[in-house]
């Protein structure tokens, strides 16, 4: 059937209608897209304009720079012409041009060499010779000129910490620019420059509000680079000087080897820093516990030892001179081995790693800070070293002297052979040591303890500076033997059922550990012809004491399978476990106990070894009676009818204390009975 004619008249006018719609679109898409090319021309003309403009004010403000600090030539473009000074209005005038041509980049080379050029003529404009007109700094002290003047300097100041970053980031370091930047910081951070003591005391806050700005910045670049640590360090002083704010130099401390560094600068700058405004700045916010306690959550164990080797390197090492507190130095370097200590794993652990000073660790050492740790190391010895040990136990040389004194008014001790003769019998009250001279070396005795426990690298040589030390060790157990109530160190052995509470228990530990080095070393030549520095009577003083204290220490030692009650622990302590309010609580009593008898494991461990030293001079030469080794109140053979109980029970108990006995005093039982 064919469609009607009026079918396809309709159709046709549909279709019409149709693309008159698309040509009509198209031409509104046409329009808009002309409309939107005017508009980019127009846009682009006024960026050029505009690009242009700022191009020809660029160059014309760098012109008037040019003719107020004219360069020496062509080939000296960084240095001003001879024997041109500015005025101090000149000087302003540029530096604003300068500021307002480069906003915050130095990169480009005529932009550094103006920048070089501006600054020697700011260096130069405060020399003595110079007349006040041409003194850049004297229109601080001017009405008119100061506050312009103040916000200039700080754009200044940010626009040189700029240039001083871009400078060392750079693959070769400009020496000489970054010198010249530094130096005109310095000149900037002046009270002598500023000259503010007859000025306006809203100049001193703005200059202070200046060096709040760029300080903080200062001290961050210093910690993240290593480079120009002198000129920096005096920059850093002077910042803190000058505003007050000693936090701003604890980013310096986080330099590894940074003392060292600045000690080998050529020429020197060490010396010219304050010593003494270093330690009264810095120190003291340490010492403080909040101040530390908020710091040393942010440090890492590493952290923690850059801190201490440029504190021991900077305040006591046997170069520098700076009196400084010996107690404050020792109490924060404590707290730092502690934290460092804090971080020591097991080496079978999941997330160990060894680290070369502190052993097994669970915090993680890049390689940039391990190739650092040999001169970290280096920091570190003026802790061991033989001016920082004698200072730290001065009470024992003051105590001692003392006894001697007292000794010779009443004839019973003189000095032979480099060594205090020990008392017999029960010294006068008078001729014990007082209380507080025994805490002061206990706290000397537990920090060289805690430092041969953190640094393993280097234990044996702490423990060989300590013992060869002229008469420390001989003068230790002098001072413990000397300990009151009862003397004949008698207080350690009265303490054996709770000895982790005696609090001189540090002393004993030290002393037993270098004394067993010391034999070590020590040829019979020396004990038995030269009676330096032990006598053979000594040695079986030190025998007769420690022999008591290791036997009742292993015959009375606590059942490890006990509950808390018959561990030696007092009632009060275990009623405290065991009441509701501290259940919560039982997980860290556990490990202090377990902290607890590990630590009376170690001091059994030391003075057994020690009496196995003496008990091996004895076998080669004979000084020690035939009954020496026997213990009064406990005869052999009860000694060896326990240990036929303990192996022939089955199974075998964990506490067997004859059988610790014998392993650890083989010679208390003769050989025979053996």
């Amino acid at each position: 059937m064919q469609p009607s004619k009026s079918t396809s008249n309709k159709k046709d006018v549909l279709e019409q209608a149709r693309r008159a719609r698309e040509e009509r679109a198209a031409a509104r898409e046409r329009q808009e897209l002309a409309a939107q090319r005017v508009a980019a021309v127009v846009i682009l003309q006024k960026n050029v304009r505009r690009f242009l403009a700022c191009r020809l004010a660029r160059r014309q403000r760098l012109t008037i720079f040019d003719h107020l600090i004219a360069a020496a030539s062509d080939d000296a473009p960084a240095r001003p012409r001879a024997g041109s000074q500015p005025s101090a209005l000149e000087i302003q005038t540029a530096v604003h041009h300068f500021l307002q041509a480069t906003p915050g980049s130095t990169t480009n080379v005529d932009a550094g060499a103006r920048l070089q050029r501006l600054c020697y003529t700011i260096l130069q404009s405060a020399t003595a010779s110079v007349p006040r007109s041409s003194n850049y700094f004297s229109l601080a002290t001017q009405r008119e000129t100061a506050p312009a003047w103040l916000s200039q300097v700080q754009a200044l100041a940010q626009l040189l910490i700029v240039a001083w970053e871009a400078s060392i980031s750079r693959r070769k370091e400009d020496v000489e620019a970054v010198t010249l930047y530094v130096q005109t910081l310095l000149l900037l951070s002046s009270h002598t420059a500023w000259k503010l003591e007859a000025g306006d005391p809203t100049a001193q806050q703005a200059l202070n509000a200046a060096l709040n700005i760029f300080s903080a910045s200062v001290a961050n670049k210093i910690a993240s680079h290593l480079c120009n640590l002198s000129t920096a360090t005096l920059l850093v002083l002077r910042v803190i000087h000058t505003t007050n704010k000693h936090v701003h130099a604890l980013p310096v401390l986080l330099v590894p080897g940074w003392t060292r560094h600045v000690r080998a600068c050529v020429p020197p700058v060490w010396p010219l820093a304050d010593k003494q405004q270093f330690v009264a700045r810095i120190l003291p916010h340490l010492s403080q516990e909040e101040h530390f306690n908020s710091l040393i959550t942010t440090w890492s164990a590493n952290d923690a030892l850059f801190v201490l080797g440029n504190l021991a390197d900077g305040l006591l090492d046997e170069e520098v001179d700076a009196q400084v507190p010996l107690a404050d130095v020792m109490e924060v370097c404590q707290r730092l081995l502690v934290h460092c200590a804090s971080f020591a794993k097991s080496a079978h652990g999941a997330t160990s790693t060894e680290h070369p000073l502190l052993g097994w660790t669970s915090c993680h050492t890049s390689r940039a800070l391990l190739d650092c740790m040999p001169t970290v190391l280096q920091q570190l010895q003026p802790l061991w070293q033989r001016r920082a040990i004698r200072a730290t136990f001065q009470s024992v040389w003051t105590e001692t002297d003392r006894l001697v004194r007292q000794g010779e008014g009443s004839g019973t001790s003189k000095r032979s052979g480099g060594l205090l003769r020990f008392f017999t019998g029960r010294p006068d009250p008078s001729q014990f040591v007082t209380s507080a001279a025994a805490m002061h070396v206990r706290h000397a005795s537990e920090f060289y303890d805690i430092l041969c426990t953190s640094l393993h690298a280097a234990r044996v040589e702490i423990i060989a500076s300590l013992a060869f030390v002229p008469e420390l060790v001989p003068r230790l157990w002098t001072f413990m033997d000397h300990i009151g109530p009862k003397g004949g160190m008698a207080v350690f052995v009265d303490a054996l059922p709770e000895l982790e509470k005696e609090p001189l228990l540090p002393i004993l530990s030290l002393t037993t550990m270098l004394t067993s080095h010391l034999l070590l070393v020590l040829d019979d030549l020396e004990i038995f012809e030269q009676e330096d520095p032990f006598r053979p009577d000594q040695l079986l003083k030190i025998a007769r004491c420690l022999h008591v204290f290791v036997f009742r220490a292993l015959w009375e030692a606590p059942d490890p399978q006990a509950p808390a009650s018959a561990t030696g622990s007092s009632s009060s302590t275990s009623t405290a476990v065991k009441s509701p309010d501290n259940v919560p609580r039982t997980n860290r009593a556990a490990r202090q106990q377990q902290a607890l008898l590990r630590q009376r494991r170690e001091l059994r461990d030391a003075t057994s070894a020690l009496l196995r030293r003496i008990c091996d001079i004895d076998s080669r030469r004979p000084f020690i009676p035939l009954d020496h080794w026997k213990i009064r109140g406990v005869p052999s053979a009860t000694i060896v009818k326990r240990l036929h109980a303990e192996r022939s029970a089955h199974p075998a108990p964990a506490y067997r204390p004859a059988s610790n006995v014998l392993a650890h005093l083989p010679h208390i039982l003769g050989f025979h009975e053996r």
